[in-house]
């Protein structure tokens, strides 16, 4: 995010839940970790056919 000093990302924590969740439906995948931070994300995640 341009914004370091924004909390965007864990003060509106729910709608980053529903994106990831659009997201999935669209395009299974599966979150190995991921850490969310006020300004920052890191996600790591497997495509579908790494989760068959």
């Amino acid at each position: 995010m341009q914004d370091q000093r924004s909390d965007l990302l864990t003060a509106r924590i729910g709608l980053l839940r529903d994106a990831v969740r659009l997201c999935r439906k669209q395009s299974p995948f599966r979150i190995d970790a991921a850490v969310i931070l006020p300004a920052d994300d890191h996600i790591c995640l497997s495509t579908a056919s790494a989760c068959a």
